[in-house]
């Protein structure tokens, strides 16, 4: 009676748990697939510097601004047999009208393969921000 009420509690113990995000399987099919979109955000922010006006004006910036991101974002998968390559990002500028020093890049780009291996799936990625 008592190793029943251990084995409940264990097994209850183990569903509550999550799996950590980088353990997480990355949401790929197996299919031919190459997306790729175009993306802009304008935007207003009262508070650019993020920080009080003082250390705003100390550091050369108006703190009320807009900002303008243009993106382009690709998806592409490649199937090889049961297994699938891909390759994922997107890439963009932000540019600010009053605070040009803020103007600057964006570059998020993941890549990798997904398989089998019996009743396991595998995956191998590489992230570059």
């Amino acid at each position: 009676m008592r190793l029943r009420q251990l084995a409940l509690g264990a097994i209850l113990a183990i569903c509550a748990g999550s799996t950590a995000l980088g353990q997480e399987m990355p949401n790929v099919e197996a299919k031919r697939q190459t997306d790729v979109g175009l993306r802009l955000a304008v935007s207003r922010d009262s508070n650019v510097a993020r920080s009080n006006a003082t250390l705003a004006a100390a550091r050369g910036i108006v703190p009320e601004d807009y900002a303008v991101r243009p993106q382009a974002t690709f998806t592409v998968v490649q199937p090889v047999g049961r297994q699938a390559l891909f390759l994922k990002g997107a890439a963009g500028y932000d540019f600010y009208q009053e605070n040009s020093q803020l103007n600057r890049q964006r570059v998020d780009v993941s890549g990798g393969g997904v398989g089998s291996a019996g009743m396991c799936r595998l995956a191998l990625t590489g992230v570059y921000n």
